[in-house]
């Protein structure tokens, strides 16, 4: 039994969900008149209701009676990859820590490389840095801890110290 209730009318060889239900159709049907290959799905792949998974990347989700990625894989353009994020998509990289600001998405994955050092906004709009792909807050003016010159709020960093030249 195929736990989808999809019964194989030997003469045609079709697929149903009843007698009068047809979804496709099947190459064979088991002994106990259910359809072998889940209404048609080919090799590597497997029925879910309506669609074929592909095994290797996907399951069916009871739940939703859909094909879902499989778990450590992402859907990108249609398909499920091993990645971080897709195409110009970097909102997933907000789950793995980064702020959204300071990281992008590269060949599917996060990388900070080129907005390193780059202002960016804290969460309530006051000026920040980015270290490591997360948003940091700035120095504020006149006070000591910079090495740099976007680690300041307003002016440069002079001798450890955000300043004005």
């Amino acid at each position: 039994m195929n736990g989808f209730g999809e019964y194989c009318i030997a003469e045609g060889l079709t697929c149903c969900s009843s007698s009068d239900m047809c979804v496709g159709l099947c190459p064979d049907c088991d002994d106990a008149g259910y359809c072998v290959d889940r209404c048609g799905c080919g090799p590597g792949t497997t029925y879910c209701v309506t669609d074929c998974c592909d095994n290797a990347t996907e399951v069916c989700d009871e739940n939703s009676n859909t094909c879902v990625c499989k778990a450590g894989l992402i859907e990108c353009n249609g398909a499920c990859i091993d990645g971080q994020c897709c195409g110009g998509d970097n909102t997933p990289c907000a789950n793995l820590g980064f702020s959204l600001d300071c990281v992008e998405c590269l060949n599917g994955q996060c990388s900070t490389s080129s907005l390193e050092l780059n202002r960016c906004p804290m969460e309530d709009n006051s000026p920040g840095w980015c270290s490591n792909g997360v948003c940091l807050a700035c120095i504020p003016f006149r006070e000591f801890g910079c090495t740099i010159d976007s680690q300041c709020c307003t002016g440069n960093c002079l001798g450890g110290r955000c300043d004005f030249q």
